[in-house]
């Protein structure tokens, strides 16, 4: 399930199948459950999807994030197995242990005041741009975090780091700024990065549609 911009909710059905030794994932329905969202109503929705595929009587499993209103929908109403999404779950234990530790959410504000300030003023940008070509570096831009998503916060501090020596000479320049990063903070950012990484991967790999993932779910979870 998810929810448009608008704020309507919708449930999108994929349906994973072999044929002839090749996987494919085709989108088989989307349709709008702003109403209700009742174990009782998604099953009725997703009956009524599988009925207009004629494929009631072919599911093996069905795969889902942890709601509780999916999994009663699943296992109470239409009587499948459930299997939670492992990379959802992954993602709930990250952001349970990011949002428990305040001192990486104060620095994560941090980052967000400074790459805010980056989007918004275009002379600092434009500077960043020119310390980065003084360096002989590639030009980066900074990269904007989704608080919700740890997966977009990691790349923002992950890009952070990758420009740590154009954006402190920038940064410098800069009267206005906002507060820079220290030492230890920079520390700190590296170490999440590190720790992170090997989880950015794992759902990467998790999320994939050309191969069945259920088969990488062990080697990743026990690594």
């Amino acid at each position: 399930m998810w929810t448009s911009d608008s704020n309507k909710s919708y449930i999108t059905v994929t349906c994973h199948f072999i044929f002839d030794d090749q996987l494919y994932s085709p989108v088989i329905a989307t349709k709008d459950v702003s109403n209700r969202h009742t174990g009782q109503s998604i099953a009725a929705t997703l009956t009524n999807i599988f009925n207009e595929w004629n494929i009631a009587n072919k599911i093996i499993t069905v795969v889902s994030d942890n709601g509780s209103n999916i999994k009663n929908a699943i296992n109470e109403h239409l009587l499948k197995r459930h299997h939670p999404c492992v990379a959802h779950t992954l993602n709930l234990s990250i952001n349970e242990a990011i949002n428990g530790n305040s001192d990486i959410n104060q620095i994560l504000k941090k980052c967000r005041t400074i790459v805010g300030y980056f989007k918004h003023i275009s002379k600092a940008t434009e500077k960043l741009k020119d310390f980065h070509l003084q360096m002989n570096l590639p030009p980066l831009k900074v990269k904007q975090d989704v608080p919700t998503r740890w997966n977009s916060s990691f790349i923002m501090m992950e890009r952070l780091v990758n420009i740590k020596a154009p954006l402190s000479a920038t940064m410098s320049t800069l009267p206005r700024a906002p507060n820079y990063l220290n030492a230890s903070e920079w520390e700190i950012i590296l170490d999440c990065t590190h720790i992170l990484k090997p989880f950015q991967i794992m759902t990467a790999k998790l999320s994939g549609e050309k191969y069945p993932t259920l088969s990488v779910v062990i080697g990743y979870t026990t690594y």
